[in-house]
């Protein structure tokens, strides 16, 4: 891979994130912890689903060309106040249990563990 290609893929990267913390983060509850964001990077449309492949569905019924940035939303300690819990589902828990990529739509759907 090329700088370039390197450099767009950081741009798409880093332009999922920033509308995850602005349109997603918000709206999230306790009850999506565990789930999986979708986010349709050309129209801002996104899914909160429990399977990856559901929300991808839905999300590409929309527009089936879509570019696709997806982050698992952590599982938040219940110990911690609500501050510290809306952080946690905004910018991830542990490592494994967040993670985010872009998805070329012309590329097989990566299957989750």
């Amino acid at each position: 891979m090329d700088t370039q290609d390197q450099s767009w893929e950081d741009t798409l990267l880093d332009y999922g994130r920033r509308i995850f913390n602005a349109e997603v983060a918000p709206r999230l509850q306790k009850h999506d912890e565990g789930c999986v964001v979708l986010i349709d990077l050309d129209s801002g449309a996104w899914e909160v689903s429990q399977q990856y492949r559901d929300g991808l569905d839905k999300l590409t019924n929309r527009n089936p060309l879509a570019r696709v940035w997806y982050k698992t939303i952590p599982i938040v300690p219940d110990e911690l106040d609500q501050e510290q819990q809306s952080l946690v589902r905004r910018i991830g828990g542990r490592p494994d249990l967040a993670f985010q990529a872009y998805i070329d739509r012309s590329t097989i759907r990566p299957s989750l563990p």
